[in-house]
């Protein structure tokens, strides 16, 4: 009987070993490798509705993202990876005839579900590498979010950017494009 409860000792112990060792490598996972101030495509990505575009092909669902939403008032949405995005049903940027000038420049889609509905804005993907980045482009008043964070219409699409500063007066921290598909009035300034 000393014998057998030994091994079950032994079992269970060995079970809890492995139990810990499977928890410890999901909480040490990374969302995205860290990001510095001077390559952001990795980390940042615009947002369509519920679909964010992104150069960055492995982005892990459940990954946290924090939305600038574009607009008015540039409200700070919290959101999350659900799944990548494959066809034009999941995100409107895959529909058949923009997709593959969408896919151009190794861009990845993934679905993102948030409580608010987001029409266009910029995530930032949250992981532990990447608190200094963010904490560094989301921090001040809304104000200055709404000068860093800003959208404007090309001939046909929507480029995003993010400014070190007042935008177009300050350093060029990031850039992405979607491209509509149809003709649109140009409204973007001169980048200097």
């Amino acid at each position: 009987m000393k014998g057998y409860l030994g091994t079950v000792n032994q079992t269970t112990a060995l079970l809890l070993g492995v139990v810990m060792l499977v928890l410890y490598s999901v909480s040490t996972s990374h969302a995205v490798d860290g990001c510095r101030m001077d390559d952001l495509d990795g980390c940042i990505g615009w947002l369509h509705g519920n679909c964010m575009g992104i150069k960055n092909s492995g982005v892990k669902k459940g990954a946290l993202v924090t939305v600038v939403e574009l607009g008015d008032g540039n409200a700070l949405v919290q959101a999350m990876i659900v799944k990548k995005a494959h066809h034009g049903k999941e995100c409107n940027a895959l529909r058949d005839e923009i997709r593959d000038t969408n896919l151009a420049g190794d861009t990845s889609f993934y679905v993102v579900s948030s409580k608010k509905r987001i029409e266009l804005g910029v995530g930032v993907i949250n992981s532990s590498e990447n608190d200094a980045v963010v904490k560094n482009l989301l921090h001040g008043r809304k104000k200055s979010l709404q000068e860093k964070f800003k959208y404007c219409t090309t001939a046909e699409g929507i480029r995003f950017t993010v400014w070190s500063g007042k935008a177009y007066d300050s350093k060029l921290l990031w850039s992405g494009y979607y491209y509509l598909g149809y003709d649109t009035e140009e409204n973007c300034p001169p980048f200097k």
